[in-house]
């Protein structure tokens, strides 16, 4: 599962060119990629109960920082991907809904800027023995069968990338996924490989 958002021009060395025609000596194309910190969350239980979305049920899976203050017409892309593992019985139907959020912390500023949210889904059901994910056609190839010990073991891949324009430098900012909602019916979730990756592409004067 993926997403991409915002598609800005990657051709950075040609923006450096021609919007700086008399200084083009002086500014050169500048990449730089950091690689986050993952800290994965679980396991833990959802019951039919588990509605959460209040601050103190929000887990945080991953973080990276990134400064830019040396770039200017910068366009940055943020990167996330995991393995979510989730566990149920054969007693009765069951759901999982996990909502992903994207936000930035910048030096000096105490608010989060949420950038976008990502949502997990999958249903199992009980009559069929069989797991499928929420709104997707009914696949022979996407079912998962339960196990000899009348239970459900299965990892699913969770990716998304997220991509802005900036227009003023960023000093030392930080980005941060976390799960702000989580609904379940009866199952145990373990986040796992969590990573988030930034890149920043832009011009630096020399």
């Amino acid at each position: 599962m993926s997403n991409f958002r915002v598609n800005c021009n990657p051709d950075r060395s040609s923006i450096c060119h021609f919007d700086h025609p008399k200084d083009f000596r002086r500014l050169v194309p500048r990449t730089i990629l950091k690689c986050g910190h993952g800290t994965g969350a679980g396991p833990f239980l959802l019951d039919k109960e588990d509605r959460h979305h209040d601050r103190r049920d929000r887990r945080t899976i991953a973080s990276v920082t990134l400064d830019t203050r040396k770039l200017f017409d910068t366009t940055i892309k943020i990167d996330f991907c995991s393995i979510i593992s989730f566990e149920a019985d054969n007693d009765h139907n069951h759901e999982l809904r996990l909502v992903f959020r994207l936000i930035k912390i910048c030096k000096d500023e105490e608010s989060k800027i949420p950038l976008g949210e990502w949502v997990f889904e999958r249903a199992i059901h009980r009559r069929d023995h069989y797991s499928t994910g929420l709104g997707k056609a009914e696949d022979a190839s996407l079912k998962i069968p339960f196990n000899n010990d009348n239970e459900l073991e299965e990892s699913d891949s969770f990716c998304f990338s997220w991509c802005e324009c900036e227009e003023e430098e960023c000093d030392r900012c930080r980005y941060i996924v976390e799960i702000v909602r989580q609904e379940g019916h009866d199952v145990r979730v373990n986040i796992n490989n969590a990573i988030l990756t930034a890149l920043a592409v832009g011009c630096e004067e020399i």
